[in-house]
């Protein structure tokens, strides 16, 4: 999604995620608005990769890490 793009399927992703049991969120500061409100609807676990800033409460993520995607999901594929 680029900047002032509108959102698609806005409605079938918040939907989405408040059935999730977990819930990713990959390479975003959570910072644009209506996407960046999905994951306060996401009722199970969330997981957070993203270097920087986050607009989110710690509270609700179960798992942080604080890299860059492409390295952090690069590192992963080397495990499959």
């Amino acid at each position: 999604m680029f900047y002032g793009e509108l959102v698609k399927h806005l409605d079938e992703a918040t939907e989405l995620a408040f059935q999730s049991d977990l819930f990713f969120v990959i390479g975003s500061s959570l910072t644009v608005y209506p996407a960046a409100m999905i994951p306060d609807i996401a009722r199970g676990r969330i997981v957070l990769i993203n270097k920087g800033k986050v607009n989110i409460s710690l509270n609700r993520v179960e798992l942080f890490v604080e890299e860059d995607m492409d390295d952090f999901l690069k590192k992963v594929s080397l495990l499959l």
